[in-house]
């Protein structure tokens, strides 16, 4: 695709606005075989917007509410910037037509698997799109594919390169999560026996062994490698640094349970101003004010019903 459009690759280290660059110069939206330059995913249905903008702004630390869970912080320029950015790629095609879920019946609408393309719900997979944000995992079904005879499928030159960053926010790029944390109680019955077995799971041996999944990556450098015989840039799953994580919205959420149904008041509100309904501004009023007014609610009871905005409770 990059070849054809007459552009250079994509490589690791680029900032958002130079994959963003990038993506518009390789996409061919307008015609019978659209092709888009880029998406925070592959599906077939666009994918959910909202949450796309969460994965661009995240390194960026801007926060919803405050640290104590009282007062929203989305009525802001960092903010309005980030939903102004990602509404224009939508506007200039750039990225697939985004699904607004939260609406009856939009789930059907999903694009549904052909039998003579056997990756239609993959736009990737299908030829549809130039760049993707992936995880480890995904890979080896674009592997397997490329190494298998499937009617409909042609294989993709393909190769993998780092999470772009903002410069605001350098060599901070994608997130990592950790799996199989273990620890010792401090009243365990057999600590030694319990700190042999930890100290095996995070030794050599295991490391080798693991090394062969192919859904992730070790911890010991010198075991990543690419899985089935793929070769292609691994280290870009590692050569930045992951989302710093903030330990009080962890606390946050155990105080305030229903929290995350403020999230959904800005999922409502991005989609208004995707629309066009409403301004990217006046959305993320809109979100400020409604947001503070159920952070109220969960203040005065924390695990009682909150009622969203222009909503009555039923008696």
């Amino acid at each position: 695709m990059f070849q054809d459009a007459g552009v250079s690759f994509p490589k690791d280290g680029m900032t958002w606005q130079e994959a963003f660059d990038l993506a518009k110069r390789v996409a061919k939206p307008d015609g019978d075989k659209p092709i888009y330059g880029f998406n925070f995913n592959t599906n077939a249905h666009g994918g959910d917007m909202y949450w796309a903008t969460q994965i661009y702004a995240q390194p960026l630390q801007l926060r919803m509410w405050d640290e104590k869970g009282e007062k929203m912080t989305v009525d802001s320029d960092q903010w309005e910037k980030v939903w102004t950015t990602m509404i224009q790629l939508q506007k200039d095609k750039v990225m697939p037509e985004a699904i607004d879920f939260s609406q009856p019946g939009n789930r059907a609408k999903m694009v549904q698997p052909d039998q003579n393309t056997p990756f239609a719900y993959d736009d990737f997979m299908s030829g549809r799109l130039a760049m993707a944000v992936i995880n480890y995992g995904w890979l080896p079904q674009l592997i397997n594919a490329n190494k298998s005879s499937i009617q409909g499928y042609t294989p993709i030159e393909w190769d993998v390169v780092s999470m772009p960053t903002h410069p605001e926010a350098p060599g901070i790029g994608g997130q990592i999560y950790m799996n199989g944390i273990m620890g010792i109680n401090v009243k365990a019955q057999n600590p030694q026996d319990a700190w042999k077995f930890i100290q095996f799971v995070n030794g050599e041996d295991w490391a080798r062994l693991k090394s062969h999944s192919s859904y992730q990556l070790v911890s010991r450098k010198k075991y990543i490698n690419p899985p089935g015989g793929a070769t292609f840039n691994i280290e870009a799953f590692y050569n930045t640094k992951p989302v710093p994580i903030n330990i009080n919205d962890y606390k946050i959420t155990r105080e305030l349970p229903n929290i995350y149904s403020v999230q959904g008041l800005g999922q409502q509100n991005f989609m208004q101003a995707l629309q066009g309904k409403m301004s990217v501004r006046d959305a993320l009023k809109k979100w400020q004010t409604d947001g503070d007014a159920m952070l109220k609610q969960m203040k005065e009871n924390p695990t009682g019903p909150i009622t969203p905005m222009g909503i009555s409770a039923e008696k």
